[in-house]
């Protein structure tokens, strides 16, 4: 997409004619699941970007634990990170909420030319305006809990290439040998608790709903069904590129991969991503449509 086919309207308001395209291709798309209303999904905890308080933060992860968390108010923080956010997201108009180990850094890489960081939907709910977002196209991928479950481990353990992710692993990982081993200690509620706090292994849903469940984004896609995403990149954009794998740390893991024990740990802690994933399978093409969708952009069809 060239850059100046945006246009600034008589009210200030920017025309995306990216994010326009991607409405339409969504609204189109005949083997898209419908999500009801009362669908919800209801994470455990405040969303990453949130406080206990669901207050929006901003914290770079692995930091001192003396060093305060800088509080986004109305002041000028809250401006200013708001402003710097919004100037990348301006160039599509199109929100992609980058879920950790979800092919997340191609995917910002072909909308942003960067990478735009690993933000809630509602800490952007939080730090943008609210007229900005309802004219967005808000996107998320999703994957398989139980293979997200892996390459989390073997990326935090094996490769980290973040200040903060290789404090993490000295902490939390050093002395834990495989991932038979990583999900016994899984087991013991302390471990457990401060593991799933860091940000490669919250709740997918986490990232894409409100504190009531609700979805914020308005469509969702497979992470195994990356061919969906290019075709509604290829139409928003006006050019088709093949979605890379960066930062991959495992191979594709098989249903039949999945013994016992992960199958009973994720059932437990990713309970509404596995109900969330299900769902999304539904549709040939691994592509969801939220009812927040229509609400925003137009009639169910």
């Amino acid at each position: 997409m060239k850059q100046s086919e945006n246009k600034i309207l008589g009210d200030g308001t920017v025309r995306w004619p990216a994010a326009s395209r991607a409405i339409a291709w969504a609204i189109q798309e005949q083997d898209a699941v419908d999500l009801a209303p009362h669908e919800t999904f209801v994470p455990n905890g405040a969303p990453p970007g949130l406080d206990t308080s669901r207050n929006p933060i901003w914290k770079v992860p692995g930091l001192n634990k003396l060093v305060r968390p800088i509080r986004l108010t109305k002041g000028r923080l809250l401006e200013h990170r708001s402003k710097k956010i919004q100037s990348v997201l301006d160039r599509t108009g199109m929100v992609f909420v980058h879920v950790p180990k979800n092919a997340g850094s191609s995917v910002s890489e072909r909308l942003y030319g960067q990478l735009l960081g690993h933000h809630s939907m509602q800490f952007l709910s939080a730090a943008l305006p609210r007229h900005y977002l309802n004219r967005a196209f808000r996107f998320a991928i999703l994957r398989d809990p139980n293979t997200r479950l892996l390459s989390a481990y073997t990326y935090l353990k094996t490769m980290p290439t973040s200040v903060p992710d290789m404090r993490f692993r000295e902490e939390c990982l050093s002395d834990v040998t495989d991932f038979s081993a990583f999900l016994g200690r899984l087991e013991d509620p302390d471990f457990r608790l401060k593991v799933m706090r860091w940000h490669h292994f919250r709740e997918q849903c986490a990232f894409l709903s409100d504190r009531s469940g609700k979805l914020l984004v308005d469509v969702i896609f497979s992470m195994d069904h990356m061919s969906t995403v290019e075709d509604m990149l290829a139409a928003a954009l006006g050019e088709r590129r093949r979605i890379a794998k960066t930062n991959a740390s495992t191979p594709q893991q098989s249903r039949s991969d999945v013994s016992d024990e992960q199958r009973r740990l994720v059932s437990d802690v990713y309970g509404q991503d596995l109900v969330l994933y299900s769902r999304l399978s539904e549709s040939t093409k691994g592509v969801a449509r939220t009812s927040g969708f229509f609400e925003r952009h137009g009639s169910n069809p």
